[in-house]
């Protein structure tokens, strides 16, 4: 199931980082420090969770906002 995370995140990159402006915008570093904070603070919850479908769905969250930042981050850079 959680194969499906980073496609639909790098799927989902471009629509919005449209809505947020564009590449080139200073919306586009702030909504990656966004979901970067994001990502960070559920990579901080899956190794604590005891449930197992909790912790699918945080490992899902967690690969769908790097799958997310990949995309973003690359058009900044570029």
């Amino acid at each position: 199931m959680c194969v499906t995370a980073p496609t639909t995140g790098a799927i989902a990159s471009g629509p919005i980082t449209k809505y947020a402006g564009g590449y080139e915008s200073h919306n586009a570093l702030k909504l990656a420090l966004m979901i970067g904070i994001a990502c960070g603070c559920i990579a901080f919850t899956i190794p604590q969770t005891t449930n197992f479908y909790i912790f699918i769905l945080d490992l899902w969250i967690y690969l769908f906002f790097g799958g997310l930042l990949v995309p973003l981050i690359t058009g900044v850079y570029l």
